[in-house]
């Protein structure tokens, strides 16, 4: 236990540092770019993250799942190193199909044929096979509780990532120039990642139990897979789909819009999604702890969910004109509607996804992911020329019933204990939401600035008032926040007090 608390004490601080240096180095980037070039600089990220995504073959997930069983048998570096070993390959492989294939959809979407060459898609390939070496070994680091080391490499990182494409930046704008500063920070990143990874194994190379570097990544793809349908209907798909049909000013804008979101969700959930397959592998072969475990940690996800979505729709309509520049002003009411079907889906695939994962309901999962991944297929072709408003509410739109489903299969098998019900959290997250904006609209003159930090100041006086006042916490989340404050515990009392939310 004091290693797992240690670990979410870790997220909990580095977390937030890494989303002020997140969304610093967007800001850097797509004010020196300018919109024009920015969509480039985004349809070359998206165009990464699909390779990423479909070589990642399982083994990030496979391996936080069978390394307990790989302890046992004295084999976990050589487990470790089995899926680096397969990843390579199928990275080399997907590597020259995209060298074959990238030009052609470049010439496609009309794109520049000496920009958007064979070299640029090769560059794009080895760093995406970087990009996995490194994940992989922060997923055995995480899987140990040693979070403040991965973490503590992924923001110095973030600096460095955001110091390398500023240097290109004011000297190169082509996306062959960003690819090459991406892969000299992937590389570095990868080094110290797989030094730490190795220190923490040690010599464990026994050989390794007959077919469990096969069940490691049978397990791992039931995740890709889930990863795949969501990213049907994500931004990194339909910018690459909406490249031939809409002006490149509305796809920076866009990808302006998802990109933060995107950025905030990740590094918001990070403290607790880095511990959900950890605790829920922990506790798999006792069913009551394993309820327990849902309970605390869908109770958080539920309190973050609702009252950081409500932070993020203050700070949106002055704080991203605020960031990005009056170029990109067109992305806040984009990010508005796309933050919420984001958010929640999330935090549903999160809990509820990874315990259907956990218990090992392959099969319901994958018809699950192959029906929405099908519908999400034919929606984006259906809406593709239509405007990116209407694209942005129709993906939502389907989301959130892909939530649903999966909530109800949730509770079919008792995975969603009463004490998680959302009602009081979230009507107190919109109350305070609805008096933020109301501040910020009684000053519509005033500097962005100021009718940012107006609204942000009365969000949080309300909410702080809330959490003092009214029980919005369940019980055992509320231990759970307990922990993690540790010696600062009375502090949270005094704050917060013990109220315990019916059920």
């Amino acid at each position: 236990m004091p290693l797992l608390v240690n670990a979410a004490r870790a997220n909990l601080v580095l977390g937030p540092i890494g989303l002020v240096l997140a969304v610093v180095t967007s800001a850097l980037v797509a004010r020196w770019l300018g919109p024009h070039t920015f969509a480039d600089y985004a349809t070359l990220l998206a165009a990464l993250w699909w390779l990423t995504l479909l070589a990642e073959s399982g083994c990030n997930v496979g391996l936080q799942r069978y390394l307990a069983d790989a302890a046992s048998a004295h084999a976990r570096l050589r487990l470790y190193d089995v899926l680096q070993l397969r990843r390579w390959c199928l990275v080399s492989a997907l590597t020259v199909a995209v060298v074959v294939l990238g030009p052609m959809w470049a010439a496609r979407a009309q794109l520049p044929a000496v920009l958007w060459g064979p070299v640029t898609f090769g560059l794009v390939g080895v760093l995406a096979g970087i990009i996995l070496h490194a994940q992989l070994a922060a997923s055995g680091l995480l899987a140990t509780f040693h979070h403040a080391r991965a973490m503590t490499v992924a923001n110095s990182m973030s600096v460095l990532r955001a110091a390398a494409l500023g240097a290109v930046c004011i000297y190169f704008t082509e996306p062959i120039a960003l690819v090459v500063a991406l892969l000299a920070v992937a590389l570095t990143e990868a080094a110290l990642l797989h030094w730490s990874v190795v220190q923490v194994f040690r010599r464990e190379r026994s050989p390794l139990p007959t077919g469990m570097a096969n069940a490691a990544q049978r397990h791992g793809l039931v995740a890709i897979v889930d990863k795949c349908s969501t990213a049907l209907t994500g931004s990194q798909l339909l910018l690459l789909v909406l490249a031939g049909y809409h002006e490149r000013v509305d796809l920076a804008v866009f990808a302006i819009a998802a990109d933060t979101m995107q950025r905030a969700l990740a590094v918001i959930y990070m403290p607790i999604s880095n511990l959900v397959l950890p605790m829920l592998n922990d506790s798999r072969r006792d069913p009551a702890r394993f309820i327990r475990q849902v309970e605390r940690l869908s109770g958080v996800v539920i309190l973050v969910t609702a009252f950081a979505l409500a932070i993020l729709a203050a700070a949106i309509p002055a704080g991203l004109p605020l960031l990005f520049g009056d170029a990109y002003t067109g992305a806040v009411p984009i990010a508005l509607l796309w933050a919420f079907p984001l958010f929640v889906e999330a935090a549903a695939r999160m809990i509820w996804g990874a315990s259907l994962l956990t218990l090992d309901h392959h099969s319901w999962l994958m018809k699950f992911n192959v029906l929405f991944g099908l519908l999400s297929a034919v929606l984006v072709v259906l809406i593709v020329r239509a405007d990116i408003t209407t694209i942005v509410v129709a993906v939502g739109l389907l989301r959130l019933v892909m939530v649903g489903v999966l909530l109800a299969k949730g509770a079919k098998l008792g995975l969603l204990p009463a004490p998680v019900f959302p009602l009081r959290i979230t009507s107190a997250a919109a109350a305070a939401l609805a008096l933020s904006w109301g501040a910020q609209m009684a000053l519509p003159d005033a500097l962005p600035i100021w009718r940012l930090l107006l609204g942000l100041g009365v969000f949080a006086t309300f909410t702080g008032a809330l959490l003092h006042l009214i029980p919005l916490i369940p019980e055992r989340s509320y231990k759970v926040f307990l922990q993690l404050a540790g010696r600062h515990g009375s502090l949270l009392s005094r704050m917060i007090p013990q109220y315990w939310t019916p059920p």
